[in-house]
């Protein structure tokens, strides 16, 4: 069986009337060594029959379908099938620019140790989304690019970025599956791939991405975290617990990640998540309420 050199895995729920688009997007690609794997994560839409119409001529996609479970699950499900090199998570309101895989082939073949490759999103009007990289920046890790370079008070400065990852890397790791979570931030599963996993950086445009009314980015607020406090606790407890003990990170960023773990923890009833207490632990929970405070302030 043929071996291709990226998997593009496109999670999708209850979007018929996009995910058709994406894939489109990929076919039409400059550079054509890739395999598509829709993994429809349980719609109740008309996925099904959308791709059942439109693309079995294709043998370069896939089609899966699994019950509803949460993004996560869906990536899961595409890093364990992938057979391409390197893999790729395209949204399924997202649209791949005609050359992207071939600049990322080049790129790869120019940087063969890396982990991958990360350039930018622009949006539909063609701005680019989030600071652009440093011109003197080559390379960078996601420890870098969530803890360090990347972060601020006000969210992730280079905001969403579209990237390739070694799929044998991903196949090591894969986010932990629990039916009583449907949320957990794709941060968690790449920040485990530590400092020495770096990508190759560059601000070229690979991709539009949209962010509809009822997507993860727009709905994120306290209701959100509340609803989900479970998976995001997941990841403040292996920030903590993991990322903190294995990396050198800033102590402002390990202080405003225990604020986020406290603001949450009052809903962990049966104490699923624990951490190792300190003196930035007793700053954070002092600081909720004025945390709280500003952040009413500032809306």
């Amino acid at each position: 069986m043929r071996v291709p050199f990226f998997t593009i895995c496109i999670p999708t729920y209850n979007r018929g009337d996009r995910v058709l688009n994406a894939v489109k997007s990929v076919q039409r690609q400059s550079f054509k060594d890739f395999e598509i794997l829709v993994v429809d994560d349980g719609s109740i839409d008309c996925t099904n029959s959308l791709f059942q119409l439109n693309l079995i001529q294709d043998d370069r996609v896939f089609y899966l379908q699994k019950d509803n479970g949460g993004k996560y699950t869906a990536i899961n499900m595409g890093v364990r099938l992938a057979r391409g090199k390197y893999f790729i998570i395209l949204d399924s309101d997202d649209i791949m620019c005609k050359d992207t895989l071939k600049i990322m082939y080049h790129m790869l073949q120019q940087n063969p140790n890396l982990g991958g490759v990360i350039g930018k999103f622009s949006d539909k009007d063609n701005h680019r989304i989030g600071d652009p990289f440093s011109s003197s920046k080559e390379t960078i890790s996601y420890i870098d690019f969530h803890f360090r370079d990347g972060f601020s008070f006000t969210g992730n400065r280079y905001k969403d970025c579209f990237e390739c990852n070694r799929t044998a890397s991903l196949k090591r790791i894969c986010f932990p599956e629990d039916k009583s979570i449907k949320f957990i931030p794709e941060s968690w599963l790449f920040d485990q791939l530590g400092d020495s996993h770096r990508l190759a950086v560059t601000n070229e445009i690979f991709g539009e991405k949209e962010y509809l009314s009822d997507g993860i980015t727009k709905n994120y607020g306290d209701q959100f975290n509340r609803e989900n406090y479970r998976g995001l606790l997941l990841r403040y407890t292996s920030d903590i617990n993991v990322i903190f003990e294995m990396h050198s990170i800033p102590a402002f960023v390990e202080l405003n990640t225990w604020i986020h773990y406290w603001i949450l923890k009052p809903y962990d009833l049966n104490n699923e998540f624990v951490v190792r207490h300190g003196i930035f632990s007793l700053l954070g929970r002092a600081l909720v309420p004025i945390y709280k405070a500003i952040k009413k302030l500032t809306k």
